[in-house]
């Protein structure tokens, strides 16, 4: 097995180079979106791709460093810095203020990069406070939203410090859930990056400070997944409930990684390392596809249940991306999310085996939460896919032209969240330091495409499984093209009775009114009777499967008019066996 690491000291030359690098791509990305348009000139047609440029360009200097393992600080300037949690973190901000564009939103993410790279807690706060306001500008919460910083200067073991981060929780999640665009992401980033930080400072923490994190981190989990299936009247607003939600389940991950003494904490933390992967970048596109514009055009169907959809999310390119992110966001198997969940499953089976029995059932209790939690995401998921469906289909005669270069943010962070969710191995060990452990988990190209573990045997590699379900599915449709058989009947177009060819036939206005079209239950459940076998037909119309099942028919009816009989006369058979068996037993004996 080959390893790639390469490491840097503290204060040299690298150090300057990335630092320095970093700073003034931030001041770039500032100082384009704030100039007003005059000062633009003729170059202002382009200043979303300057900012863009920019924002690449921190992403890689970022990359680059992560890869490298760069850390320190510099001597002439204290005030900023790169320890292990940043340079990923800066990473995962880069696509997102690429995403986000100019405006508030997008001074938002370059006070959050100043932020992340900053070494005191009070200038943390100061810049974070800041950018959150900025996000919030209305209403008591974003008057509260300042003290969400609050428990970055407070120290780990004051009284303080255990409320201080619940209701940063309750307030970056809040702050979430009113977001409806790519800057929903930030405050959940936000808390990742400080929570992550804190728990890692402080160690295990007291029982009751666990107890009241993790009903804070299920109660934003929940809450979100709530706004998102029921409280949403738009698809951005939707999403946001998703990512609230999505949150939510991190604190409740990270609080049994960092938190507690139980077992399966490595497997906890790899949880939480994916879930800022794949999920984190399908989350984007989907925010950003779902984004509310000026120019959409709802068309509200009646019921509750309707969505308001933006023009950018009725075009054929933006329908396929959406799908392949829902793919990775979802949760079902075997890409993105679902390699979360087998990290949740995984660890919390260990660490039930390994606690007395009270500890095990609120580890079980907080399992089937989590459980409950993705089946609503789930389903509110659906009711986006059903809305875009509707939507389609009441605009079938209408073909909305869409480029795909106006897309193409959503196409290059769909193809990241691609390869993370492809290679999950290179992911863990690239993002290694946003997350402290114990064992430091090097790049091995032998499980680059794999989930392990280092004090653990278990593994699981979801391009097999998604190599095997498509060779399941090419079998399925060679085997039904070979044979012409379909697992239903196909359905038959019946005419009229004056339309089989022989000259119309005016019919009276009685005998027309009173031809009433059969209703869909009634045509479905004669589908399922035929397919079972339980409906008289002709055998030489059908072929195949339905032959066979022709065939099998009246055995079945026999089967049932036997057990008919036995059940009606079942004394007289039991009195018939027992003398059958006391004649037999006779000669035997």
């Amino acid at each position: 097995m080959v390893s790639c690491q390469i490491c840097f000291g503290g204060k040299t030359i690298p150090v300057s180079f990335f630092l320095c690098g970093l700073l003034i791509c931030l001041a770039g990305c500032g100082i384009v979106t704030v100039l007003p348009a005059a000062r633009f000139g003729r170059a202002e047609p382009w200043r979303a791709e300057i900012l863009v440029a920019f924002w690449v360009l921190t992403g890689l200097l970022s990359a680059v460093g992560t890869v490298l393992r760069i850390e320190g600080e510099l001597s002439w300037c204290p005030v900023f810095g790169m320890d292990g949690p940043v340079l990923p973190m800066m990473v995962l901000l880069s696509f997102t203020g690429g995403v986000s564009g100019s405006g508030r939103y997008g001074v938002a993410c370059v006070l959050s990069g100043f932020a992340f790279l900053a070494l005191s807690p009070l200038i943390f706060g100061l810049l974070v406070g800041t950018a959150l306001i900025l996000l919030v500008r209305k209403g008591w919460i974003g008057l509260c939203l300042p003290v969400a910083v609050v428990p970055a200067t407070v120290p780990v073991d004051s009284l303080l410090f255990t409320p201080a981060l619940c209701v940063m929780v309750l307030l970056l999640g809040k702050a979430t859930s009113v977001q409806t665009g790519p800057s929903a992401l930030l405050p959940g980033a936000t808390g990742l990056f400080l929570l992550g930080r804190l728990l890692t400072e402080s160690g295990v923490l007291p029982s009751v400070c666990q107890f009241f994190l993790l009903c804070c981190g299920c109660g934003v989990a929940l809450s979100g997944s709530m706004q998102a299936l029921r409280r949403s009247s738009s698809a951005g607003q939707l999403m946001s409930g998703l990512v609230t939600s999505g949150f939510g389940l991190l604190v409740v991950i990270l609080v049994l990684a960092f938190g507690t003494t139980l077992e399966g904490g490595e497997q906890f933390r790899t949880a939480a390392l994916l879930a800022a992967g794949a999920p984190f970048l399908s989350a984007l596109v989907l925010l950003w596809l779902c984004q509310d514009t000026k120019d959409a055009s709802p068309e509200q169907e009646e019921g509750a249940s309707s969505l308001i959809l933006p023009s950018r999310l009725k075009g054929r390119y933006a329908q396929g991306i959406m799908a392949c992110a829902l793919l990775f966001l979802s949760g079902l198997p075997p890409l993105g999310s679902f390699s979360v969940l087998w990290c949740f499953i995984g660890a919390a089976e260990q660490a039930a085996r390994a606690v007395p029995p009270l500890q095990a059932l609120a580890v079980i209790v907080l399992t089937v939460i989590t459980s409950c939690v993705m089946v609503i995401n789930i389903l509110a998921l659906l009711r986006l896919v059903l809305a875009v469906v509707r939507s389609r289909s009441a605009q079938e005669d209408k073909d909305i032209a869409q480029s795909i270069f106006t897309l193409l943010p959503a196409l290059v962070c769909v193809a990241a969240a691609a390869v993370v969710a492809f290679f999950p191995g290179g992911w863990l060990a690239f993002a290694d330091n946003l997350l402290a452990g114990t064992f430091e988990r090097p790049f091995l190209w032998s499980k680059s495409i794999t989930v392990w573990f280092i004090s653990s045997s278990e593994s699981y590699t979801p391009l097999y499984c998604v190599m095997a379900l498509l060779l399941c599915a090419g079998c399925l449709q060679m085997f039904s093209t070979l044979f012409k058989i379909s697992p239903l009947p196909q359905a038959q177009f019946q005419a009229s009775f004056w339309q089989q060819g022989a000259p119309f036939i005016q019919a009276e206005k009685k005998e027309l009114n009173s031809i009433s079209p059969v209703p869909s239950d009634r045509q479905f459940n004669a589908q399922v009777d035929t397919f079972l076998g339980w409906q008289t037909y002709k055998v030489s119309v059908h072929t195949g499967w339905q032959k066979c099942v022709a065939a099998v028919s009246p055995l079945w009816q026999f089967v049932l008019r036997f057990c008919a009989v036995c059940e009606a006369q079942s004394g007289v058979l039991v009195l018939l066996f027992l003398g059958a068996g006391l004649f037999l037993g006779l000669f035997a004996g």
